[in-house]
């Protein structure tokens, strides 16, 4: 409790002293105040003996408050400044030249928006585009031009890079200045790992290793992620020593992100900690260990899965005499060792329990492990071996995630397959797929993805396709548009995401003249769709019955859309010309 009168802290009651106020040697900044100010020791005898036993100075006890209250202000106005530390290197010297002034104030836009919005716009009819689905292509011609932003900007820049998918490009636009401030600031440690790695304790890093030390048992959640972090980059045993230091003491939510990072560095001297891990008592941390380790080749827990998986799995001559086959025996049980080595033994709602069992199992294992198994055949011709219809789907789908968790890209090129073929694991695991791809591969199997499956399925396959789009891309996405139009099977709020994504990533020039066509045609379209809608409420009113409304306002939904996309195309050269200003456009 404070009872103060001008002041939060001029004198503070304990609890359960009888609304004494509390007394010490300390003044209003916690020092001995006593020495310097005779008045303030007075003012806390007065108020400890109360009125009945002396007069109060200011003649009451309201007016003693207001005298601690003006002495409280004025000890903290005559406080001692603190002794200067050493100052920090000069900023060095950035090269590069500004970026021309209109692009200046884009860029302030672009960040200030970025930092401030936590999604992404997902409304088809977004009247503006958005910050942070136009910030990548600013950012790759900002720095494919070799501009730097304004020295005032850079606070804004390394805010926008605390987002990974902004950060390799944000901190080269950065540049030295950048990651010279970014120094100065803990809250962008993250753009100075080299610095966090000198300073974090270590074989070899005496003197400043004792900083890092002290950060670590000392420090904000926040700073001791940093501080594992960078050591794991520089010295993954000794990270792995200092977590370990304290693992037995951390709460479980901490011990899920410290384990995590261990992923950076990873390697077989990290499989004691990681399998002591399996034992811990939280379920999270135990998995995340699990998943560690079936991406080390050899350790125990990838020999145990490999075991198993192989158990399910074999190759067999067909009946029939065709050829091979697999043959599927999927897990009976999920007993305590196989839950430990990451196992989740109760599927999700819908799934059988073998089949979720497999499909873990076959997950854990890396792809290429059936190659090594079967004579060495190609990943191309194990996908196409076949297999009992009751397990094919579960078969299919862990073998997707094994190729994405073990990043195998031969995998993903053999699971993919034929663009123009529906993709038997759903379109958003062929996005992960396509993930795991070159940007030029990935734009490829998408175009003749779209091309051959419309825009319903598009969405998870284009979102990993990085802008700007080339041009055959670009060309697939409106054939896919027009013909989704033109048929009006269903209104554009249906693939809301797919137009988002598309307006921010299709090349600029080439999807203008198209988005324009579109939006012709849906303008001319749109008015007939007014005109039928006035006959309709006027025939309505003559009969007192409800108006029905033709074509439900596809014509308009799809103006809507096409209207939004051009805007979003015209800000986009709009940000190109003040970039470019006079030099050549790297994309066309």
């Amino acid at each position: 409790m404070t009872t103060t009168n001008g002041t939060d802290e001029a004198m503070t009651v304990e609890q359960g002293t009888g609304g004494v106020p509390r007394t010490d040697d300390a003044g209003p900044e916690g020092e001995s105040f006593g020495a310097r100010d005779s008045g303030w020791q007075e003012l806390v005898t007065a108020a400890l003996l109360g009125a009945e036993r002396r007069v109060l100075p200011g003649g009451s006890a309201a007016g003693l408050l207001d005298r601690a209250a003006t002495a409280t202000v004025r000890a903290r106005a005559g406080m001692t400044a603190a002794s200067p530390g050493p100052l920090p290197e000069p900023a060095p010297h950035d090269p590069r030249p500004e970026i021309p002034r209109a692009a200046a104030a884009r860029c302030r836009t672009l960040f200030s928006g970025a930092r401030g919005s936590s999604h992404a716009a997902t409304s088809w009819s977004a009247p503006r585009p958005h910050a942070e689905q136009l910030l990548p292509e600013w950012l790759e011609l900002a720095n494919h031009l070799g501009y730097r932003p304004p020295h005032a900007q850079l606070p804004l820049v390394l805010d926008a890079a605390r987002a990974r998918d902004h950060r390799q490009a944000a901190l080269a636009f950065a540049g030295p200045r950048g990651r010279w401030l970014a120094g100065l600031n803990p809250a962008w440690q993250f753009a100075t790992k080299e610095k966090l790695a000198a300073t974090a304790p270590g074989p070899g890093a005496a003197g400043s290793g004792e900083a890092g030390l002290s950060r670590w048992q000392q420090g904000a959640f926040a700073d001791r992620v940093s501080v594992l972090t960078a050591l794991r980059a520089h010295d993954p045993a000794a990270g792995r020593e200092l977590l370990a230091g304290t693992w037995q003491s951390e709460r479980a939510e901490e011990r899920l992100v410290f384990v995590d990072l261990l992923r950076d560095g990873l390697g077989p001297a990290d499989e004691p900690f990681l399998e002591a891990a399996l034992s811990d008592r939280s379920k999270a941390v135990r998995a995340e260990a699990a998943g560690l380790l079936t991406l080390l080749p050899g350790s125990a827990l990838s020999t145990r899965m490999t075991e198993r998986a192989l158990a399910c799995l074999r190759l067999r001559e067909a009946d029939d005499g065709t050829g091979p086959e697999l043959v599927v025996t999927a897990p009976t049980a999920c007993d305590r060792e196989m839950q430990r080595d990451g196992l989740v033994a109760k599927p999700p709602t819908g799934q059988g329990e073998r089949s979720w069992w497999l499909r873990q199992l076959l997950e854990a294992v890396p792809p290429s492990t059936w190659q090594e198994q079967w004579g060495g055949r190609s990943a191309e011709e194990i996908v196409a071996l076949p297999v009992t219809a009751e397990w094919a789907e579960t078969v299919r789908l862990g073998l997707i995630l094994a190729a994405v968790r073990h990043d195998d890209r031969g995998w993903a090129r053999a699971l993919l397959g034929d663009p123009a073929r529906p993709f038997p694991g759903g379109p958003e695991n062929a996005g992960r797929l396509l993930g795991l791809l070159p940007p030029a591969d990935r734009a490829a199997w998408a175009a003749g993805f779209v091309a051959s499956q419309g825009l319903g399925p598009a969405g998870a396959v284009l979102s990993r396709c990085p802008a700007p789009w080339p041009a055959a891309l670009t060309s697939a996405f409106g054939e896919a548009a027009r013909t989704a139009w033109r048929t009006k099977k269903h209104h554009p709020s249906t693939h809301a995401a797919v137009l988002v994504t598309a307006q921010h990533f299709v090349h600029a020039a080439g999807a203008r003249p198209m988005i324009h066509r579109l939006a012709e045609e849906a303008t001319a379209a749109a008015e007939v769709e007014r005109r039928a809608e006035a006959a309709a409420r006027a025939a309505a009113k003559n009969t007192r019955t409800r108006p029905a409304v033709p074509g439900d306002g596809l014509a308009q939904g799809w103006l809507r859309a096409f209207s939004s996309f051009a805007h979003t195309l015209e800000k986009r050269g709009q940000m190109r010309a003040e970039l470019l200003a006079g030099a050549p456009d790297p994309h066309g």
